[in-house]
């Protein structure tokens, strides 16, 4: 998958209005992830070259433009200004408002800057409008009111927002399923395995309540988007989600984001309002072939990278919205040539409504915020086959592309594969615990058995299995001591609980209504085969059952739980020297004999796989690790091996 770009700049305010003051505003956010690698806001700086009387009098429009950029800076000295601005780097992104004519002198020496990607002039003084627009391109627009300047302003940007936004676009590596020597993309099954199993779990208000919060906190800084945190918190639901989505607020910046950066907690608390939409767009998918648009500006190695994945898939990681109008979308992308290394890109899709696909796109105009808008969105996780680019002499690139189907011949089988193996009994926390501890995301897998355990009694069967998986989490993170705490407490609840039985890892059943007589049959002894074989543990009613060590005349030795003569629950089978897997060992999950759930196999050569089986075989997502160090994400089949990535 290719590098995205994100810009990098800190959220400045400005507490008072001294020339060229401002104030960086650093506290750490509770979701620091979310604010990784990408503004909050908006994209740019803001110059405001002003008088005096012009700062002090418009406070109130200052607040409003701070909701919308990244930093605001203002100087009512033309000289200081132009300072200021020569110092910057070139890489800086500035929009210049002017409000005092006196100034306006300062365009001839500016407006040939990279840096200088916007100017807006505001005064009732009378100005020659197109001598100026038409001598600098630059100039946005000449306004007499600041109200209008601040709406040109916020729509610009929203514009350039998405124009410049990356998509999260994730290159399929699918070549032929019916060639069992290809491997399968085990990236893209990660990715769509794990949205699928958070979308699966349902929500709660507690969820809604925490995301509130965290939004809150990321905008502490805008009043205008508190406000609209606040109403969304009352008033957003499923009947108007399209709505809010098109709203030019916090949500689906935040929504978009999420998903591309492919942040676990955030999308586990944002669920509700991702299955709101896909919901929302299958109720209105729709019934006719279109033909979509939507401009784009991306960088050359983004480019390149397309332009080696014709005739191949991509996936988008967000949602997408496009244009039903080719002009539209076109005149988005503006005149000249883009800045920072960027190419100008439009994308013309072909979308049929008659195909079967389980990722619907539909026109959204009519539930849109914005009336004049020809929106047709794309959900997330949309497969699209790219079949041409071509550029022309206006160095704008065409990417010709094809919504695909979920029974396209080379994607139904790694779709069916990913939906098989989100296929669980018990749609929770606890479960998806698992996926990720299976994934090998051991600090989200801790977080979700902690928030499944808070929601038992402390006498609930169910938390054997957290007790189990929190002391595999620590023992995989090198916390042995913190692992022997949730073993102890597994041991005492054991015993406490001692009729449960472990059932598929997740399920259990009372095998005996008296469980004060079950405990009291339950003994400890050491038992010698004429076979050689030898136990040493738990019996109940003659059975092996608790924790016993059983070795076989071959070298063979098992220690850890017994269930009625079968090993269940968590184990260790160490291979004898007499045998072909001599001195291999397996740490992990057991269900009726068989090696099932997480365990990690450590063989004699050095490598080690980490991850899930199930009926004696390597079968899910794992970690392999070779003697060497080095480390690949794997996906086995019934111990085939059918996808490796290098982490």
């Amino acid at each position: 998958m290719f590098q995205l770009i994100y810009l990098e700049l800190q959220i400045l305010v400005v507490p008072c209005w001294a020339d060229g003051d401002d104030y960086i505003h650093t506290e750490k956010s509770p979701c620091e992830e979310c604010e990784k690698n990408e503004d909050k806001h908006g994209l740019y700086d803001v110059i405001w070259l002003a008088s005096t009387n012009d700062i002090d009098e418009n406070v109130k429009f200052i607040e409003k433009l701070r909701g919308i950029v990244l930093r605001l800076k203002t100087f009512n000295d033309a000289d200081r200004c132009q300072v200021y601005i020569d110092q910057l780097s070139a890489e800086s992104q500035l929009i210049m408002i002017i409000s005092d004519v006196k100034h306006i002198e300062i365009i001839r020496h500016i407006y040939h800057l990279r840096r200088i990607s916007s100017i807006y002039i505001c005064s009732t003084e009378i100005i020659t409008k197109q001598q100026w627009m038409s001598y600098c391109p630059k100039i946005k627009g000449i306004f007499d009111d600041f109200n209008e300047l601040i709406t040109r302003v916020e729509k610009d940007q929203d514009t350039q927002r998405k124009l410049e936004e990356p998509l999260g676009i994730h290159l399929l590596s699918i070549i032929d399923y019916r060639d069992k020597s290809t491997s399968w993309d085990g990236e893209f099954v990660y990715t769509q395995s794990l949205l699928n199993c958070i979308l699966s779990i349902p929500s709660n208000e507690q969820d809604k309540n925490e995301l509130i919060s965290i939004c809150k906190y990321e905008y502490s800084d805008s009043p205008g988007e508190l406000r609209n945190i606040d109403d969304f918190d009352k008033y957003c639901s499923s009947k108007n989600i399209l709505w809010w989505y098109t709203r030019e607020c916090f949500f689906q910046k935040i929504l978009n984001r999420v998903l591309r950066q492919q942040n676990i907690h955030m999308t586990f608390l944002l669920r509700r309002y991702i299955n709101d939409l896909r919901e929302a767009l299958f109720k209105i998918q729709s019934t006719i072939p279109l033909k979509v648009y939507r401009s784009q500006l991306m960088s050359k190695s983004e480019l390149d990278c397309l332009l080696n994945q014709v005739d191949k898939y991509i996936c988008i990681n967000s949602f997408f919205s496009t244009s039903l109008e080719r002009y539209i979308a076109s005149f988005r992308m503006g005149h000249g040539d883009p800045q920072n290394d960027l190419v100008k890109v439009l994308f013309e899709i072909d979308a049929y409504p008659n195909l079967k696909n389980e990722t619907p796109f539909a026109n959204i105009s009519s539930d849109s915020k914005f009336d004049n808008e020809i929106e047709v969105l794309f959900t997330v996780g949309s497969i699209f086959r790219l079949n041409a680019i071509n550029c022309n002499e206006d160095h704008v690139y065409t990417i010709k592309m094809t919504l695909c189907s979920t029974e396209e011949h080379e994607l139904k089988p790694v779709l069916d594969y990913i939906k098989s193996k989100n296929r669980m009994q018990q749609k929770n926390l606890h479960t998806f615990a698992k996926f990720l501890l299976n994934m090998g995301k051991f600090d989200y897998a801790a977080e979700c058995c902690q928030r499944f355990m808070h929601q038992l009694s402390s006498d609930d069967p169910d938390l054997i299995d957290v007790y189990e998986d929190l002391a595999v989490i620590a023992s995989q993170t090198g916390d042995f001591n913190q692992s022997l705490q949730w073993q102890k407490k597994l041991l005492s609840l054991r015993q406490t609980i001692p009729n449960v039985v472990k059932v598929n890892n997740s399920e259990r059943t009372h095998h005996s209504n008296d469980s004060a007589q079950s405990s009291t049959a339950r003994v400890r002894e050491c038992r010698n085969y004429p076979s050689g074989d030898a136990y040493d543990g738990e019996f109940l009613n003659d059975l092996y059952h608790g924790y016993g060590i059983y070795t076989w005349e071959n070298g063979d030795r098992y220690e850890g739980m017994w269930e009625h003569n079968r090993r269940e629950g968590q184990g260790t089978w160490t291979w004898g020297a007499q045998t072909a897997s001599a001195d291999d060992q397996y740490c992990g999950e057991w269900h009726a004999d068989k090696k099932h759930g997480y365990g990690e196999y450590f063989q004699k050569n050095g490598d080690i796989y980490k991850g899930q089986f199930k009926d004696d075989k390597r079968d899910g997502m794992g970690i392999y690790q070779m003697k060497n160090g080095q480390c690949f994400n794997v996906v086995y089949d019934r111990d085939h091996l059918i996808s490796r990535e290098n982490i």
